[in-house]
């Protein structure tokens, strides 16, 4: 019998826990940028991301492919069993990240970050002006103000920048149609 406050309480986290990691890996990386600078912020998260995914990753996929197979056998068979001829689409257990696919995204988010700072100075001034709102957490790293205001900013900016684009870009289109339904004149139900 399931418990509705378990189900409850593993819907939550669920639906949280990438997220609020996201946000405080991206805070500690900002964090990072603005008290130590680029090279010690990028050598910092690949000590503590690349690395520890590139140790682990091996010894996880020993142990999930093992476990995967075993589970399998079960599945099928109804008993503990190792058979690598019952799975089905055998690339499964070795083309994939496993249970640390967040590290190879992140790993991959820094990577970015390095980037854009990298080529920042070299781009046009117009083209800024453009990629301003991938970057506007960067940008803010070097002003002098509380970490909350900076949040703010970030949320209300990328916010503004999302909700004008999606405006002049998406929704008149055939992809705001699809998204949206068509557009009325009047609310159909008043007609």
């Amino acid at each position: 019998m399931r418990s509705l406050s378990m189900v409850v309480l593993l819907l939550f986290i669920n639906t949280y826990r990438m997220l609020v990691f996201f946000l405080l890996a991206g805070f500690f990386t900002a964090l990072l940028l603005y008290h130590k600078g680029e090279e010690a912020m990028l050598k910092n998260r690949y000590q503590r991301i690349v690395v520890p995914f590139l140790l682990f990753l091996p010894v996880l996929a020993l142990i999930m492919t093992i476990l995967r197979i075993i589970a399998q056998h079960v599945m099928i068979t109804g008993e503990l069993g190792f058979d690598v001829d019952l799975i089905s689409d055998p690339e499964i257990l070795w083309n994939n990240t496993h249970n640390l696919w967040f590290l190879y995204y992140l790993a991959l988010h820094i990577a970015t970050v390095w980037l854009i700072l990298k080529l920042w100075p070299t781009i046009p001034s117009v083209w800024r002006m453009r990629l301003h709102s991938a970057v506007i957490a960067i940008a803010l790293y070097r002003w002098h103000m509380p970490a909350e205001i900076k949040f703010l900013v970030v949320c209300t900016g990328t916010l503004v920048i999302c909700m004008v684009s999606y405006q002049l870009f998406v929704r008149n289109s055939r992809i705001g149609e699809i998204l949206n339904g068509r557009r009325y004149e009047t609310v159909p139900w008043q007609q």
